[in-house]
């Protein structure tokens, strides 16, 4: 297999993109041949079981603004920085001394100031700004694949507003909901980095800190909130016990307020064995399991987030290494975006589309006075409403930067007083700028009521994908008005789906599973599907109840589709524990003369898939055994005793997982068995 792929300058070409482009886990040998134009490159043989230089580079710029003598050497604090960064990156270091980092951190260039920092306005972002400008920083970030700047400053001489960190990028240029985000976006937005805010009057650990937020704030954004801060970190109230997780930068899983490093409270967690799931091996720890202080408990906590090469999978999509956000963010991020085989916040990332043209459409105006292009440049969100004044009847196209994946569109226009008009609404879709497609026009009419706000929506049917929407509005009458237009893109998420708590029952019995789901768009159509995890599955119930045949742990998934076919998933563990059998009858015949015992018997089992085996001491060293298959419940069982005697015999039945029942017993007496002999006349 040939696998071409562009490395620029400074970069590692790891283990983790290798997988990403060819589809599965690297076990084997390989050639590596590198290809530059007019050079010789020999090929290399990497072996199975080497270190493939799965380690990536963060490159990082510092800048320092040191108006006094400062706290703490920051040469030091640097350096005691990065290789923190390095063991944090370590995949359960605490456990696997031979864990290979995730990362190494590559200081690409140090600029020392004996100032205080610029602060043109009094606010972290005109700071960071400014501080950027001050050594040209940006054109070094965009053409040397800067990943991270590290700003240390002196809290106390320079007091000014600033922050622990914020990301930068194409990819958060109109903000996030759980980050620190500059937006817009420094440098102009061409290259995605954070930039970190660090103190030299503390210790390393809380520059430590500080980049745990970074990773909280990048990963709640990347991964969505319910996977990092409710799944990952636990959030009680949510529903996700903090103490069953592995806590955020502030809480560790034991802890009863922020900064409860050292509370020496034992909980039961799973973090050290963490899935989406919250599966994994529970564990009995306090404090002591990472030294009762900040930096061990930063270490420990980021030491368990998934790495390279791990495998777990939430919603049917495996996790990616969450250290590549770190670095090369924008190529890493595209690279598990273009691969659905990963999960990504898509909603998200996938998002906003911007409005690059917008132009009224004379043919439809028809001279009348058109919309004005206030939408130039605006970014768009799907379900987020535009809204807009129009004079006279409207007609507008909308081009997009890219394709946009719609469902469709809500429309609603307030009427100016007296307007009892019936409308007719056109949403055309095409591919290009140029000419609409056929086929693909929707029309609906409406009439509007004096002084009210009418709304419809405007469904495709299908996913449809297109950049350039033609929306027209005419009207039964030619009077002049004045209205707002309001466009809701209806972009087809998938619901979200939560399939209730982890439950534990016993085979045989019935559970109820019940679950539930939110849509973002209230139009959407459903099927609801149960599938049980035994080889069973259920249609049209979001409670439904289920009967487990035989132990084990099952994952019961609910999956809710919409009439776009976008899908959401979840799943709930239901741990069946196994029941013993229970021997109901047990009967005999004998037959005295010949001593031969006939035993019958019937037994239940609520394991309707469990094999059994009958098990018949008959007497001291003598036992017999019967195998019934799975269904099969009655047996039956004959012995000849040799010998007179008393023989209490004893049955018991066995289960395939280890369960049996009360063992039952029954004696028998067989008296000596004396012969009458006939003397000759002569002996008696």
């Amino acid at each position: 297999m040939a696998v071409n792929h562009h490395l620029t300058s400074g970069r590692t070409f790891n283990s983790g993109r290798i997988n990403r482009l060819i589809g599965f886990v690297f076990s084997g040998s390989f050639f590596l041949s590198v290809v530059w134009p007019g050079i010789v490159v020999p090929r290399l043989t990497l072996l199975a079981g080497e270190d493939m230089a799965a380690t990536a580079t963060l490159r990082v710029i510092e800048v320092r603004y040191l108006p006094d003598t400062p706290v703490y050497d920051p040469d030091w604090l640097s350096t005691q920085l990065q290789a923190l960064l390095r063991d944090a990156s370590r995949f359960h270091y605490y456990s696997n001394p031979t864990a290979l980092p995730a990362i190494q951190i590559q200081v690409v260039a140090v600029y020392n100031h004996y100032t205080s920092r610029p602060d043109p306005d009094g606010t972290w972002y005109g700071s960071f700004a400014a501080t950027l400008a001050a050594d040209n920083l940006c054109d070094r970030i965009n053409a040397e694949d800067i990943d991270q700047i590290w700003l240390w400053v002196d809290p106390v001489t320079d007091p000014r507003p600033g922050v622990e960190y914020a990301i930068s990028g194409p990819f958060f240029g109109e903000g996030a909901p759980y980050a620190t985000v500059a937006s817009p976006a420094f440098c102009g937005g061409q290259r995605s980095f954070g930039f970190m805010g660090f103190d030299t009057t503390r210790p390393p650990d809380y520059a430590l800190h500080s980049f745990g937020h970074f990773m909280e704030g990048l990963l709640g954004t990347l991964q969505t909130v319910e996977l990092f801060w409710y799944r990952y970190a636990g959030d009680t109230d949510a529903g996700y016990p903090l103490t069953e997780r592995c806590g955020n930068v502030h809480f560790p899983p034991n802890g009863e307020i922020a900064y409860d490093y050292d509370n020496p409270s034992f909980v039961e967690t799973t973090c050290e064995d963490w899935n989406p799931q919250a599966t994994g091996l529970s564990q009995h720890y306090n404090c002591g399991r990472w030294g009762c202080n900040q930096q061990g408990y930063l270490l420990w906590w980021l030491q368990n987030m998934p790495n390279i090469g791990n495998r777990q999978v939430y919603q049917g999509q495996y996790l990616p290494n969450w250290w590549d956000f770190t670095q090369d963010m924008d190529a890493n991020i595209q690279a598990y975006l273009s691969d659905r085989e990963y999960f990504m916040n898509r909603a998200f990332l996938e998002y906003p589309y911007t409005l690059v043209r917008v132009e009224t459409d004379p043919v439809q105006l028809q001279g009348q006075k058109a919309l004005r292009n206030l939408f130039d440049g605006v970014s768009v969100w799907p379900n987020t409403a535009i809204v807009h004044q129009v004079n006279e009847a409207v007609g507008v196209l909308l081009e997009f930067e890219q394709p946009l994946a719609l469902e469709g569109f809500q429309v609603a226009v307030a009427g100016a007083s007296g307007d009892d008009a019936t409308y007719t609404w056109k949403i055309e879709k095409a591919d290009t700028w140029s000419a609409m497609l056929a086929g693909n026009t929707t029309v609906i009419r409406q009439n509007y009521a004096t002084n009210q706000q009418g709304m419809v929506t405007v469904p495709f049917g299908a996913t449809h994908t297109a950049k350039v929407f033609k929306i027209t509005a005419s009207r039964d009458n030619g009077d002049g008005y004045v209205h707002l237009l309001e466009l809701v893109p209806l972009g087809n998420f998938p619901p979200r789906v939560y399939a209730g708590l982890n439950q534990t029952t016993a085979e045989g019995s019935s559970i109820v599973l019940s679950g539930n789901y939110t849509d973002p768009n209230a139009g959407d159509t459903h099927t609801l599907h149960w599938d049980f995890g035994d080889g069973l599955a259920t249609t049209g119930w979001l409670t439904t109840s289920h009967l487990y045949a035989d132990d084990g742990v099952f994952s019961a998934t609910l999956t809710i589709t919409d009439n776009l076919g976008a899908a959401g998933t979840d799943t709930r563990l239901v741990a069946v524990k196994n029941v013993s059998p229970t021997l109901n009858s047990l009967d005999s015949q004998v037959l005295t003369p010949s001593r031969v015992v006939t035993l019958t018997g019937v037994f239940t089992d609520p394991g309707l898939l469990d094999a059994h085996q009958v098990r018949v001491v008959w007497q001291a060293g003598v036992s017999a055994t019967l195998d019934l298959p799975a269904g099969e419940v009655a047996f039956e069982a004959s012995y000849t005793f040799a010998i007179a005697g008393t023989y209490p015999i004893a049955v018991t039945v066995y289960d395939d997982d280890g369960g049996y029942s009360a063992t039952q017993t029954l004696t028998f007496t067989f008296a000596p068995i004396w012969h009458r002999v006939y003397l000759p006349a002569l002996l008696r």
